[in-house]
């Protein structure tokens, strides 16, 4: 079967008539071989044996011949190359320190290609992580096991972020806990091998320390303190030290895989149903006891602090924060050393704020809050009776215990900012100031 090939005029000369070359064809798999049969400025015509009849014409055949041989050739990934306005370059690392090189590029095949000028064999290629890569930037490199380790944490870490968000419907199947990524001995030992120059080490041993799979290091004092750091990142059991020939022995015994992935499901386990038994509580109502003690030095003189009662509403909007109503009373009579008439102070508190959730773990929850007030106040006294209405703000952090399932009980401080001057075109400075700390206790039901 004869087949002809365009040919560019500078490879004319490569080719010899009756040369033989490995040979492919569409849709074969088996071994083939072309003899050169011609040659000219631009074409060469090779002929394939074809007695068994495995080819058909018009079938596609090639060949290849072996341009030149590279023994010491630099390759790379194709991917690392990338290019500017200036030319091609690749990225290196070099003291921790991402470098940008222009470099010369040669052939290419099959995702790999040559460097002809501009990169030396040994040389730390950078192959990833281009999109927030620039010339001089610290970057921290990092080994294939390493890498893997990382992306598979950062997948579980995603998977439970979006497990906890999404919420089940009413007779909806519960779904599974997320899969635990145990970082253990092997990624332990994947670590130090990693970072031993920033480390420091002399040398680690795998051990047993009371039946339970070990590394011995063997370094100083320094490396000992970043031990210390990067130790709570991996199931550790327990730690001890010895001193061994001026060198420290850190004995790091790792917990068995069983073990720690039963302890990670049920914390996973616990904490799911947290966020369940929280989230999934949207509106609360309660009753509390309100302790008031306001910073004017003439209505503590007078009336000292003011204790009421009241109640509150919430409702839970999302999945961190929700929305607080609160309304009460209090009420104070009191007989002045300057009068035998009696004086009494009445106290109507309304406040509304946007409180949001910083902790919701196991039974206890806590939050910070702010929002605004209205103070409706009547002061009975025999100099002048007042009524007023006062508006102002409020900030409150506080907590709730859960009791039971639908029960909690709950503190919460609240600070007011509330005053009004009650005769505007007076010379005296001394407005009716209500501002001051509030104390609620109390216990409230969700539904």
């Amino acid at each position: 079967l004869r087949a002809d090939a365009p040919l560019d005029a500078d490879a004319a000369g490569a080719f010899t008539v009756g040369e033989k070359l490995p040979a492919s064809a569409e849709g074969f798999n088996g071994t083939l071989e072309a003899e050169i049969v011609a040659v000219s400025a631009d074409q060469v015509g090779f002929r394939v044996d074809n007695s068994a009849r495995q080819l058909h014409e018009g079938q596609g055949i090639g060949c290849k011949k072996l341009k030149a041989d590279h023994a010491d050739a630099i390759v790379i990934p194709a991917a690392a190359v990338l290019n500017d306005s200036l030319g091609d370059f690749v990225y290196i690392a070099e003291k921790k320190k991402a470098k940008k090189l222009y470099v010369t590029l040669g052939a290419s095949e099959a995702g790999a290609i040559r460097i002809e000028k501009g990169l030396v064999a040994g040389t730390q290629l950078i192959v990833s992580g281009f999109e927030c890569l620039a010339d001089k930037k610290k970057i921290r490199v990092v080994n294939e096991e390493q890498m893997a380790r990382e992306k598979a944490e950062a997948k579980a870490m995603q998977e439970k972020k979006e497990a906890a968000a999404v919420k089940p419907a009413a007779g909806e199947e519960k779904k599974a806990v997320p899969p635990v990524v145990v970082s253990g001995l092997d990624e332990f030992i994947a670590y130090l091998d990693a970072n031993k120059d920033a480390l420091g080490y002399v040398r680690y041993e795998k051990s047993e320390w009371k039946g339970l799979p070990a590394v011995s290091i063997y370094s100083g004092r320094e490396t000992q303190k970043k031990l210390l750091d990067i130790i709570p990142q991996f199931a550790v059991s327990e730690v001890t030290f010895e001193l061994q020939d001026d060198l420290i022995v850190s004995i790091v015994a790792f917990k068995k895989v069983e073990e720690f992935i039963s302890e990670m499901e049920a914390r996973a386990r616990e904490e799911q149903a947290s966020r369940t038994r929280f989230a999934n509580r949207l509106l609360k109502f309660g009753v509390h006891g309100t302790y008031f003690l306001m910073l004017s030095k003439n209505f503590k003189d007078t009336y000292g602090g003011l204790i009421g009662f009241g109640g509150e509403l919430s409702y839970r909007f999302s999945n961190k924060m929700d929305f607080w109503v609160s309304g009460g009373m209090a009420n104070k009579k009191v007989t002045p050393e300057w009068s035998t008439d009696e004086m009494q102070f009445k106290l109507i508190p309304l406040s509304a704020a946007i409180r949001y959730y910083l902790t919701e773990k196991g039974k206890l929850s806590t939050f910070v809050g702010a929002g605004a007030n209205v103070f409706l106040v009547k002061d009975l006294n025999p100099v002048l009776d007042i009524k007023a209405t006062l508006i102002g703000f409020n900030a409150l952090a506080g907590l709730y215990y859960n009791l039971t399932n639908k029960i909690s009980a709950q503190l919460t401080a609240k600070f007011n900012l509330i005053q009004k001057d009650m005769v505007p075109d007076s010379t005296v400075d001394d407005p009716l100031n209500l501002s001051g700390l509030e104390l609620l206790f109390g216990f409230s039901y969700s539904i």
